[in-house]
């Protein structure tokens, strides 16, 4: 249970966790982009449904890089819940609407599993940061 909900005692672990959940931004990112690049070359969309979907799906692709860089940063927490809402939320619709297995179900179990340890690892930043400042000024 330790690799999967990890203790985080030092800064060392608290990087560990935002970095892992900076990774999980980015595959989600790429999932987003591989579904952009599903429409692009996708034959039976119309050609006004098809500009309207990439456009959503671009912005929905830069929101998640904007969050997962702020997240990266140790400056994640409100970005690290956006990410984690939008991620659930097309989870989600995916779920319901079909349009995934039970293989991909486990990846985005894995997912959010970073990403919510990744928002832990901000709280705990938070609380052990400023202690670990003291200690390294004198």
């Amino acid at each position: 249970m330790e690799k999967l909900i990890p203790k985080f005692e030092t800064m060392d672990d608290i990087n560990k966790a935002l970095r892992t959940a900076g990774i999980c931004g980015l595959v989600v990112a790429a999932m987003t982009l591989l579904g952009l690049l599903f429409v692009l070359f996708g034959g039976d969309i119309a050609a006004e449904d098809k500009l309207g979907s990439m456009i959503g799906i671009g912005a929905e692709l830069l929101l998640i890089l904007l969050f997962t860089w702020r997240f990266s940063m140790h400056r994640g927490v409100v970005s690290g819940v956006l990410l984690l809402a939008l991620f659930l939320l097309e989870t989600f619709l995916k779920i319901v609407s079909g349009t995934t297995s039970v293989a991909w179900i486990f990846v985005y179990a894995a997912l959010i599993l970073g990403i919510v340890n990744g928002l832990r690892a901000c709280f705990a930043y938070k609380r052990i940061a400023p202690g670990m400042l003291v200690a390294d000024t004198f």
